[in-house]
């Protein structure tokens, strides 16, 4: 299970220092971007049930069957999203699901702690960052003819990021 993910951490050693350089930098800067709107979109969510003047059970019931719903057609978005992350590692994830599932996430998150929920951030934080990174991977892929990296290392860099931004962590032990 894991020994796909060791390859990806151990592959990344491999690449010369300038283009890890590059790497982050093309990970970081949109991690960056994306994790500030999806703070403003939690806060924007908060404020939006705060105005609802509804009892704590019919929010949490409406929210759920909400959730519930979506998880339906799209599962991958329930839960921790370790085994999805476990998954996206492994092989190539089209770039129209990459995008769907991040929207997803974001959204489904934002309205669960919005909602009084107790859903939690930290692993979705993650899920959050381990497609930004794959979706970077997969713009410059479209972009460029050259890969730097395979689009597991962008995964966790866009991992590392994200969860930098959104817990306003500097990551010096790396």
């Amino acid at each position: 299970m894991y020994d796909n993910i060791c390859q990806t951490v151990f592959s990344f050693h491999r690449i010369t220092k300038g283009l890890k350089i590059y790497l982050i930098f093309c990970n970081g800067k949109p991690s960056g971007k994306l994790k500030k709107e999806v703070v403003k979109f939690m806060i924007f969510a908060k404020r939006q049930f705060a105005k609802k003047k509804l009892p704590v059970e019919i929010r949490l019931f409406l929210v759920g069957l909400f959730i519930s719903f979506v998880g339906i057609f799209f599962p991958q978005t329930l839960g921790t999203g370790y085994d999805t992350i476990t998954e996206a590692l492994k092989e190539e994830t089209a770039l129209t699901l990459v995008i769907g599932l991040l929207l997803l996430k974001i959204f489904l998150t934002a309205i669960s702690i919005a909602s009084g929920g107790s859903g939690g951030i930290y692993a979705p934080v993650f899920f959050m960052g381990a497609f930004s990174g794959i979706f970077v991977y997969k713009i410059l892929s479209l972009a460029f003819s050259i890969k730097i990296a395979s689009h597991g290392a962008y995964a966790i860099i866009g991992m590392g990021a994200f969860f930098a931004g959104v817990f306003r962590t500097p990551l010096t032990a790396f």
